[in-house]
C-alpha cells in the first residue's frame, strides 16, 4: 500500500470566529452608511420627493404644530423640540407656547377644514382637560362655558391645582399634541398624509432596501468569490479561517452562492423582522451543536476549519502538487475531533 501523508483539519478557537463575524459586521454597517448617504441624497433631489417635501414642509410650518429646527433643517413638534433640543426653557415656557400652539392649530383647522371639524377637536381638547386631575384637583375647570387652567398662584389663589407649569407642559400639552393633534393633520388633511407616506416609502422600500443589499453583497458575498479557496468574507481571512465541504475540499461556487442566499435573506432579512431570532438561532449552533456549524454551513454541509495550519485544496490532484517533498503519496484527510 502506497504512503499517505495525512492532512488534519481543525476547527479555529471559537473567540477567533466570533471576532471575524464581528469584523464583518462592522464591514457591513459602515458600508450600509457609505451607500446610505448618497443613496438618500439622490432620492431627496427626485421630483416627486422635493415636491412631497414641500408639502409637508409648508403644512407643519402654517399647522402652528412644529418649529423649524436650524441645526437638523427640519421642523418638528414643539414637544420634540423641547425634548431634545431646548431642555433648558422653562416649564412657564413650554406650557405656554405649546397651549398656544394648539389653538393655532384648531384655527388653522378652523381655516381650511370649516367649523364641523374645529368643533369636533375643540370639543375633544376641552374634554379632555377637564378629565384630568393633579392629586384629585382638576388641572381645568369650566367658567361661563369656557375651559380655563385651574392653576394655584399668588395672582389668583381661589384656583386649587398645584400642579407645577411643568407638570401642564408634560401631562396636558405634550400629551395631546403628539397624540391627537399630529394624528387629526394626518387624517384631515390628505395632501400631507400621501406627501410624509411617499417620503416614507422612498426611505423603507428604496434608500434602506438598497444600502443594505449592496453592502451585504460587498460584505457577504464578493469576497468568498474572489477569495475562492475556502469561500472567505474579509473578516475570515484576516483571522484565517476558511468553509470546506463533507468532502473536505473548497465549496464550489454554487454553495458559496447558497450560503450567500441562505445566509443574508434567511438571517439578516429575517433577524430585521423577528427581532433577531434567526441569528441567535444560528449563533446558538455555531456555538454548542456537535460540528459547530451556523445554519447555512448545516444546511450545506460546510465546516469552518484553521487556514493557519493547513491549507484549502480545491481537489485531491491539487493538493497531491502541493506537497512540499514533491513524492506522489497519497494523502489522507480527517477533521480531528472537536473537544
Amino acid at each position: 500500500m502506497a504512503e499517505q501523508t495525512t492532512i488534519a483539519y481543525e476547527a479555529p478557537p471559537f473567540h477567533r470566529r466570533v471576532v471575524a463575524n464581528l469584523m464583518d459586521i462592522l464591514i457591513f454597517a459602515l458600508l450600509f452608511i457609505a451607500i446610505f448617504i448618497p443613496t438618500n441624497a439622490i432620492t431627496k433631489i427626485t421630483p416627486s420627493y422635493v415636491h412631497a417635501n414641500d408639502v409637508v414642509n409648508t403644512t407643519r410650518k402654517d399647522s402652528g404644530l412644529y418649529i423649524y429646527e436650524s441645526s437638523t433643517g427640519t421642523y418638528m413638534t414643539y414637544p420634540t423640540y423641547y425634548d431634545n433640543y431646548s431642555s433648558s426653557s422653562t416649564g412657564y415656557v413650554k406650557a405656554t407656547t405649546c397651549a398656544d400652539s394648539i389653538d393655532n392649530f384648531i384655527s388653522y383647522v378652523a381655516t381650511y377644514k370649516g367649523e364641523t371639524f374645529r368643533k369636533e377637536i375643540q370639543d375633544e381638547y376641552d374634554s379632555y382637560r377637564l378629565g384630568l386631575k393633579y392629586q384629585g384637583e382638576p388641572y381645568f375647570v369650566k367658567v361661563d362655558g369656557v375651559v380655563v387652567s385651574n392653576k394655584a398662584s399668588e395672582v389668583d389663589p381661589t384656583k386649587t391645582c398645584k400642579a407645577s407649569n411643568d407638570d401642564y407642559y408634560k401631562n396636558v400639552y405634550h400629551i395631546f399634541i403628539l397624540q391627537e393633534c399630529v394624528g387629526y393633520l394626518i387624517s384631515w388633511f390628505p395632501d400631507y398624509k400621501d406627501a410624509t407616506s411617499l417620503m416614507s416609502n422612498m426611505l423603507f422600500f428604496i434608500e434602506i432596501p438598497v444600502s443594505y443589499f449592496l453592502s451585504g453583497l460587498i460584505t457577504y458575498f464578493i469576497p468568498p468569490l474572489i477569495f475562492r479557496r475556502g469561500g472567505k468574507t474579509l473578516g475570515k481571512l484576516s483571522f484565517r479561517i476558511g468553509l470546506i465541504g463533507n468532502d473536505l475540499f473548497s465549496p464550489s461556487v454554487g454553495k458559496i452562492i447558497a450560503r450567500f442566499a441562505i445566509f443574508f435573506f434567511g438571517e439578516m432579512v429575517l433577524s430585521l423582522f423577528t427581532f433577531g431570532i434567526p441569528f441567535i438561532v444560528s449563533f446558538s449552533m455555531m456555538a454548542f451543536s456537535k460540528r459547530k456549524q451556523g445554519f447555512p454551513d448545516y444546511m450545506l454541509g460546510l465546516i469552518e476549519i484553521d487556514t493557519s495550519k493547513n491549507n484549502i485544496y480545491f481537489n485531491k490532484y491539487e493538493a497531491s502538487i502541493f506537497q512540499l517533498d514533491g513524492s506522489k503519496k497519497g494523502i489522507a484527510f480527517h477533521i480531528r475531533e472537536q473537544k
